[in-house]
């Protein structure tokens, strides 16, 4: 699984909480966006609805904490966030819990009607 939070908020807490009482069994690559914010010192809005931190524990790096701490595979940055769900991707096919299954083809798609129309085939 992979969680990607962002600074404000609590509801990554509540994975954490679930990750650390075995209610998610699967591997959690998490995180959450913001740090940054806490280099300021002023509120700074972040996020795609104005996301910001309203106390300590809704900090980016709070919330990336509780979760490496609960057990989830947490990166040292963003930078690494691909390369972590990669690893722990590989690390799961390597000791046989995935099997990798062919991806299917993809359809065919229907060709445009004005394109047709103009070959004259309707």
């Amino acid at each position: 699984m992979v969680l990607l939070g962002e600074v404000g908020g609590s509801e990554e807490y509540l994975v954490a909480d679930a990750i650390a009482d075995g209610r998610i069994t699967k591997p959690v690559v998490a995180w959450c966006c913001g740090t940054a914010a806490e280099a300021f010192d002023y509120a700074v809005q972040f996020g795609h609805a104005g996301a910001r931190a309203r106390g300590g524990d809704e900090t980016a790096g709070a919330k990336n904490c509780a979760l490496a701490k609960a057990g989830a595979h947490v990166p040292r940055s963003f930078d690494e966030y691909g390369d972590l769900i990669a690893k722990v991707y590989k690390a799961l096919v390597d000791g046989g819990v995935i099997v990798p299954a062919k991806e299917p083809d993809a359809p065919t798609l229907p060709e445009d009607f004005d394109v047709l129309k103009k070959r004259g085939v309707v």
